[in-house]
């Protein structure tokens, strides 16, 4: 993994943003890039300019999400589950989700939890 990442996973926005200007071509770099910007972590908000880098990347998600990547798939949930980069689509990112969860990530299985709990994209079941 490269360190821009590996600083993004650990909430380190400040160094993810100096990292980055040594790794910035890979996908999943510049899926974190689109997502501290449409959140504002680490820099100004500017959903804009998330939402642009979310759409470039999405192919390369897709691809790699369909070939069974759990990164790849609980990212696509993200994206689908906040509308970066494509329409929101709270069924989509349920089983975006449900596809990395059943593969051990843990984030995308308390995401999924969570979306059964308020009965989002899925039906409800408490």
């Amino acid at each position: 993994m490269n360190p821009a990442v590996e600083c993004a996973e650990r909430g380190d926005y400040k160094g993810f943003w100096e990292a980055c200007e040594m790794f910035s071509e890979d996908w999943l770099t510049i899926y974190w890039k689109a997502s501290c910007l449409s959140l504002g972590f680490g820099c100004e908000q500017d959903t804009a300019q998330g939402n642009r880098l979310a759409t470039e990347i999405l192919p390369s998600v897709l691809t790699f999400a369909e070939k069974g990547d759990a990164v790849a798939q609980h990212k696509l949930g993200v994206l689908y589950d906040y509308g970066w980069g494509v329409k929101k689509d709270d069924v989509q990112a349920a089983a975006w989700y449900r596809k990395a969860a059943e593969q051990g990530d843990a984030a995308a299985q308390c995401i999924l939890g969570v979306m059964y709990g308020d009965g989002q994209g899925v039906e409800k079941d408490d």
